[in-house]
Order: C-alpha cells, then structure tokens, then sequence
C-alpha cells in the first residue's frame, strides 16, 4: 500500500516554490508515496505545475489567528484520510494543531515556537547546516539523522494548452517578444525597486521593439500603476490584481526574460526555469528564501555598510540599497540576459 503523505504548506508564495524541493526529494525516496498539500489558497494555486502533487485542500484560517473550533473540524477531515506522515513546514504553534488533532501518526517538522508536544519526529534547526530555505525543507524529506548533500531544484512546468488559454483570456499578442516585470514584494518599501527606475527601464525596452507586462497582486495595483503611468506608453499592460497566481506564472512562461524585487513571483520564475533578474535592497546579503536555479542574476549593490538590514522600511532614511541600483547599471544586465537567452534559443534550434 502506498504511503500517504500530508504536507502543510508555507504562507507565502516564494517559500511555496522552495517547498516543491521537499516534495521531489519524498518521490525520489518512495516512488509510490501519495502526496497531497494544505494551506493558503495562493500557494496551492502553484501545485497545479507540481506533478508531485495528488490532492490540495485549503486552509483558510485568517493569519494569527488559532481559530480552534474551525480547526477541529478540519482535523476530522484530514483524519479520515488516513495519512502516514505529516510534514509541517511552517514554524508556528498553529500550522501544527491540525496534524496534533488529526493523530496523525507520524509529524514532522523544525521544532519552532517549542512544539514538542505536537510534533513526534521533531527537528532543532542549525542555520549553518541550512542556510537557504529550499535545504530547510528539503532537509524534511530525509530521516534527522541524515544531512543531504543539496536540495534538488524547484521545477515547475506549464502546459501548451494552459499557455493558449491565458494568453488568449488577456489578448498577448506572443509574436512580439516580451518582458515581464514584477514590481511589487509583499515584504514591504525596502524591496521596492523606486516606480521611476522601473519606468525608465521598460521605456527603454520598450524603444528596443519589446511589449511590457506588469504583473502582481491586487495589494500591488497601486504601484504597479504608477510604474505604467510614468512608462507612459501603449506596449505595458498592466495585469497586476487582474491574475490568479496560476496565470500569473503562465505569463512569465511566454515572456523572454522576468525582472522581479526579491519577491514570490521572483522566486516563481526560477522554478520555471525562466530567464530572470531580481532585484535586491535589504534583504541582499541575507538570502534565505529564493530557490537556486541556473538561469537566475542576483543584483543588488555591493560593499554597502548597512547591508543586510532586513528592514521593511529603510530606518537610515537614505535607501541607498535600492537608489544606487540604477536603471543604467540593471539595463545592462537585462541586455546581456537578453543576449544569452537568444544565444541558448538559437543553439536549440541548430541542434
């Protein structure tokens, strides 16, 4: 009989890619292993380019909230499913009720806010050992006596026919080549690359014969709006808050290169594999949360003295992480992604 997997998904979209590690890593180790994800909307919304992946089922509970009684009823449900395992790879007290309530027989996870008592197979985290976030939760799929060499790439993959559905749904016209810029971060202003960069990057694309696509959530519309505003022209669309994340990673498919913040939809066009630059202000010199992946170019500036603050707002007021990362200095890095992307593609082809 097949082991059956339970895995309760991060609460944020980039770390809901990272954990795509985990769930290679369990099929790579049991083959026949069933595994189905709970959590948040948004981040199941990425399964559905995760082969790995049998079942999803939302947990909608509102953030820092315990809400037990709806809890409880959510247990009973998991309950009957009758899993083998539970892997929780969020660190909080909460994310682990369930699995406690639902007796399951094995759960799993980095002990966290003191969760011995909800947890049996209980892990103490060494941040040495695993610095990034794909090696934390890859590291669950493994006995905790076991340290695994490296976490196998997120690898998410989109299909010809979901790609002619959306391009159709929002009128992309996919003979002209496209960028994708991703200018919102949920994290806050320090991870904001400033709205008149933006522009005056895609103002220069756009003069190179490129369409634009502005992509985010509906918490982005505001600034994403202004990056359009001042682009001032007929080739950006703006899509921001207009996409479920399921289309949004569609649309990075079929553009030639993605320019993110260090942020989820970021961290969604390394899984895809896609051609992509991220942007990095306060969090640059502390990067625990992008996947790894082959075709991604960090930038951000460097030998800055107050790096990695990890402020949400820039505290010295000056925000030289992000003002000195000039749309001259990125343009020249997309050009050369540009450049290398048309060298891979006729390669492709001559072979």
């Amino acid at each position: 009989m097949s082991k059956k997997i339970l895995i309760i998904a991060p609460n944020w979209i980039g770390d809901m890619v990272g954990a795509q590690s985990l769930l290679i890593s369990l099929k790579i180790l049991n083959p026949d292993c069933v595994i189905d994800v709970a959590g948040p909307k948004a981040c199941l919304e990425l399964t559905k380019f995760m082969p790995e992946v049998n079942e999803t089922f939302i947990l909608d509970l509102k953030h820092g909230k315990v809400g037990f009684k709806k809890r409880w009823l959510e247990a009973k449900q998991i309950k009957a499913k009758n899993y083998d395992q539970c892997i929780i790879t969020p660190n909080s007290i909460k994310s682990a009720i369930i699995p406690f309530l639902a007796r399951i027989k094995k759960r799993t996870g980095w002990l966290g806010e003191s969760r011995y008592i909800l947890l049996n197979d209980h892990r103490k985290l060494d941040k040495q050992t695993f610095p990034l976030m794909v090696d934390r939760y890859n590291a669950l799929a493994f006995d905790k006596s076991i340290i695994p060499n490296s976490a196998p790439l997120p690898r998410m993959s989109v299909s010809k026919q979901q790609i002619t559905e959306t391009t159709t749904k929002y009128s992309i016209d996919t003979t002209i080549p496209t960028i994708a810029i991703c200018p919102g971060a949920a994290y806050g202003p320090s991870k904001q690359w400033p709205a008149k960069y933006f522009a005056s990057v895609s103002k220069s694309l756009i003069a190179k014969g490129y369409n634009i696509i502005v992509l985010g959530s509906t918490a982005d519309n505001k600034i994403s709006q202004e990056r359009v505003d001042l682009t001032n022209s007929k080739n950006i669309i703006n899509l921001s808050g207009k996409t479920s994340i399921a289309e949004v990673a569609i649309l990075l498919v079929v553009s030639k290169l993605v320019v993110s913040n260090d942020s989820g939809l970021g961290n969604i066009s390394c899984a895809l594999g896609l051609e992509s630059v991220i942007l990095y202000g306060s969090s640059a010199g502390a990067i625990v949360a992008p996947p790894k992946s082959d075709n991604l170019t960090r930038v951000y500036v460097p030998k800055l003295e107050c790096h990695p603050c990890k402020d949400r707002v820039c505290h010295l007021g000056h925000f030289k992480c992000m003002m000195d990362l000039t749309p001259e200095k990125v343009l020249t890095i997309i050009k050369s992604k540009i450049q290398e992307a048309d060298r891979s593609t006729s390669k492709q082809y001559s072979e």
